[in-house]
């Protein structure tokens, strides 16, 4: 990142970033920019109308131009005849013949390349996270066939059955997961299918109850019916799995994960609900980024690392589906802060 930064000759400015102007490669911000930074100088930069040289309130020189739509300004300078010299005590004086349009051309052109170096590296990184979680989610489904395991120790032979179905069912969870990498890298190679909710939600409940129960003595409940389809990915599966796994695993000891799926008109809504955890307010939009994990869970150790709910998000986005989250009032549980906490996600019927 820190090379894409020096491209650029001239400190800039964009009004959808609201910050001070980053430094170029041969000018740097000045100091006052930097410090005093303000409204002011995000309203003046949003009243630029014109392609040119301005000259800001506190008397430096701007210039303005769009770039695919958006406003660019070279700011933190002076050029001669376009600063406010009585207010100016500090900036990068430039004589207005050096301030050509060769020069500022050189200068958009630079900026632009820069730009697109910032591109590859963000999509790196979302690459990265995108990697970060499919492996999350393995040592997740890892987890729990070791569970699995120690269940069919007891050679009890309704166990053993149980064992050997839920291994084939992680074993397909672990398909799904990575055809939605395969999804990502080549998605015309994808095929959408009409996929049966209830059963994949019944699946990811008998999956996941033994093991919520010998974890925590949390029992996984169900209520609801649905016989329709929805079009989806088969890594559609994962959506409910993650948010039943993540409901068991903040919820309270002794305590019921209940599950509900309902027909409205021509959409499916399933919710899953818990007591644990309480999810503060400023916290309820972060918790689908990648990595976040909220104060009350960090408090109360918790184990996880928080790609979850971020590998949810990108499932309900391909099948332009929604999720949204209702967080009861909060109350003391020793040292921590508990709630109901509800997932409610909503489905197109096929």
């Amino acid at each position: 990142m820190s090379r894409s930064k020096e491209l650029c000759p001239l400190p800039f400015a964009k009004p959808s970033r609201d910050k001070a102007p980053m430094s170029g490669a041969l000018c740097k911000t000045s100091d006052f920019c930097k410090k005093r930074y303000n409204s002011k100088c995000l309203a003046f930069y949003k009243s630029i109308k014109k392609e040119g040289i301005h000259t800001c309130p506190y008397g430096y020189s701007c210039y303005a131009f769009r770039l695919k739509g958006e406003l660019v300004c070279f700011s933190s300078i002076a050029i001669k005849s376009f600063h406010n010299a009585k207010k100016l005590k500090e900036g990068n004086r430039m004589p207005s013949d050096v301030f050509s349009k060769s020069f500022v051309d050189n200068c958009k052109a630079l900026y632009l390349e820069q730009q697109k170096a910032r591109d590859r590296v963000f999509k790196t990184m979302k690459e990265n996270a995108l990697f970060s979680s499919a492996i999350h989610e393995v040592r997740n489904f890892n987890s729990q066939l070791k569970a699995i395991g120690e269940i069919a120790q007891h050679k009890d032979e309704d166990q053993l059955r149980y064992s050997v179905n839920s291994s084939l069912a992680i074993s397909q969870m672990v398909s799904s997961r990575l055809n939605y990498l395969s999804f990502n890298l080549n998605p015309k190679q994808s095929s959408v299918q009409n996929i049966n909710l209830f059963k994949k939600i019944d699946k990811a409940v008998r999956l996941i109850r033994p093991i919520a129960w010998n974890e925590k003595k949390v029992k996984i409940v169900i209520s609801g019916s649905s016989s329709s389809t929805v079009e989806g990915y088969d890594f559609l599966e994962q959506l409910p799995a993650i948010l039943i796994h993540n409901a068991f695993k903040f919820a309270l000891k002794n305590t019921e994960v209940e599950i509900e799926i309902t027909e409205v008109k021509n959409e499916i809504f399933f919710t899953v609900k818990n007591v644990g955890t309480f999810i503060h307010e400023d916290e309820r939009e972060k918790i689908y980024n990648s990595g976040y994990r909220g104060r009350e869970a960090k408090k109360a150790q918790i184990e996880g690392t928080g790609l979850g709910l971020d590998f949810v998000k990108r499932i309900i986005k391909v099948h332009d589906a929604s999720i949204s989250l209702e967080v009861g009032e909060s109350s003391g549980f020793g040292d921590d802060l508990i709630a109901s906490i509800k997932f409610i996600v909503r489905l197109k019927r096929s």
